[in-house]
């Protein structure tokens, strides 16, 4: 969801739960750092945040080795 950053925060949404039931505590300390990073990028230039999506991703993708989806959040799956 790090990629819809834009859109969670023109939509009002003010606070993010990142779920850490059954994850280590490395895994909801590095995706926690890295979606404040990205929230704080993206107050001071969305372009800034823009041109760091890949390194956000890539700071998430470290911790886990699942893949990631929006689940329904915008509509039902394919």
């Amino acid at each position: 969801m790090i990629e819809h950053l834009p859109d969670l925060y023109d939509a009002g949404i003010d606070s993010f739960k990142i779920e850490g039931r059954m994850k280590t505590a490395l895994y909801v300390a590095d995706v926690a750092r890295t979606y404040r990073q990205a929230l704080d990028d993206f107050a001071q230039d969305p372009a800034l945040y823009h041109s760091r999506i890949s390194y956000y991703e890539d700071q998430i993708a470290r911790c886990t080795h699942r893949n990631f989806t929006t689940g329904f959040f915008f509509g039902k799956p394919s």
